[in-house]
């Protein structure tokens, strides 16, 4: 968890402590929407690689998906109304 921006909590000897476990402002998962961080260059290389990634393994998957509509939607055409049965 990035701790970044929440120096009240250990200050004067963790007198604050109480208000950083109780307050959602100053817990580490919410406290990036309060004060966000400034964006490093490092943090860029990173949200890209991760990025590029996701789709590297994401495209197999979304090109399976998108021959199954395809199919689909030729099967659906070649249907006449005497094939539908209710």
């Amino acid at each position: 968890m990035d701790q970044y921006g929440l120096e009240a909590c250990p200050r004067n000897n963790y007198a604050l402590e109480a208000l950083c476990w109780h307050v959602p402002e100053y817990s580490a998962l919410f406290h990036p929407f309060v004060d966000a961080k400034p964006m490093t260059s490092e943090d860029r290389l990173l949200i890209s690689f991760a990025g590029i990634s996701l789709l590297w393994l994401a495209l197999p998957g979304l090109r399976d998906l998108g021959r199954g509509f395809r199919d689909g939607a030729h099967e659906i055409a070649s249907w006449s109304w005497g094939d539908l049965r209710f």
